[in-house]
């Protein structure tokens, strides 16, 4: 049998030559292209990285950031999979009068003892709070949205339900391009619907949260932000946004470069299946306009060849991870 010389490819049964990826072996690939590849892994890295870190930073600014828009938006056959992640994806709790004063003096009993509030702080908050829930009341009780069962007159109230159940049952129908022309249609009047109905609620909340917060004395300020009582999708968002940020580092510094990249991977699919660019499926809004492959699932794929290859070992903390800990194995 003829022997194969060092630089030669082995050929498998098939025909096909084995492209040896080892750092060893990287001689089979380019200079250029190996620089190439690292760049692509460090940009992706850096990427997922800064937008996991400006998250994160949002948080505790005056519009924090969440997925729950994203989530409420999701199209195609996993919408109500990912809308489900939202607790409220319709906003009809804010909408509830019991509900949203229920939740206030939850949040009011928070705010003192995490403050620890003195008498007189406690006493200007019940006032404001009592006073901000008198403001709702007129808000959600006006008959305009309620309605005049006497004058068999509907009000907004019933004109939002009536179109959330127009919608879902006509999404479950659509099989042409025109029925679906005419079905965003009515998305855009649901939720120009639901912005106008929650809209009043969402800023009497930010008002007594602002007029709460001037309560505070310069110590009681440093203590930082009260954080909400917890949800389902706060728990999607710190989740997302510690898996931005340590899979983000681990690929710009090569850590565990292969596993960061199928990780990576993974949750570009689930950002991708938010709304699929697939035949029959609304088209997310933007500018973007894409058919099966967008920007999200070129980016999938990419990660998926970098999980292919040990750019980390080439560039990164794998190598130093391999010569120190597991020197003498072999790929």
């Amino acid at each position: 049998m003829k022997r194969r010389s060092l630089g030669q490819e082995k050929i498998q049964p098939w025909g096909f030559p084995v492209a040896c990826c080892s750092p060893t072996d990287i001689r089979k690939l380019s200079l250029l292209a190996i620089v190439v590849l690292v760049l692509l892994r460090v940009s992706i890295g850096w990427q997922f990285f800064y937008e996991g870190i400006w998250k994160s930073h949002s948080l505790h600014g005056t519009e924090p950031w969440s997925a729950a828009g994203y989530l409420k938006n999701a199209k195609g056959p996993f919408r109500s999979t990912f809308r489900n992640m939202v607790d409220d994806p319709y906003d009809l709790d804010k909408l509830d009068l019991e509900k949203v004063n229920a939740r206030w003096t939850e949040w009011s009993e928070a705010f003192k003892k995490y403050y620890g509030l003195d008498e007189n702080q406690i006493k200007s908050l019940d006032d404001l709070v009592k006073k901000t829930q008198g403001k709702l009341k007129v808000v959600l009780e006006n008959p305009a949205w309620v309605g005049k069962p006497a004058d068999q007159r509907i009000g907004e109230f019933e004109v939002y339900r009536a179109l959330i159940e127009r919608y879902e049952a006509k999404l479950k129908k659509v099989k042409v391009d025109f029925q679906q022309e005419h079905l965003d249609k009515q998305w855009t009047e649901l939720e120009a619907k639901r912005k106008e109905l929650s809209g009043p609620v969402d800023a009497l909340t930010k008002e007594l949260q602002t007029d709460a917060s001037d309560l505070l004395t310069l110590e009681q300020i440093q203590r930082g932000k009260l954080t909400p009582a917890p949800s389902k999708v706060d728990s999607i968002n710190n989740k997302t946004i510690w898996a931005l940020t340590i899979l983000g580092f681990c690929m710009m510094v090569g850590l565990f470069s292969r596993t960061a990249a199928i990780g990576t991977a993974g949750m570009l699919l689930m950002f991708y299946l938010v709304v699929p660019p697939w035949p029959g499926v609304p088209e997310a809004p933007g500018p973007e306009h894409s058919l099966i492959v967008n920007k999200n699932f070129i980016e999938l794929l990419a990660c998926l060849a970098l999980a292919a290859l040990p750019t980390g070992r080439w560039l990164g903390l794998d190598a130093l991870i391999h010569r120190f800990i597991f020197r003498g194995k072999t790929d």
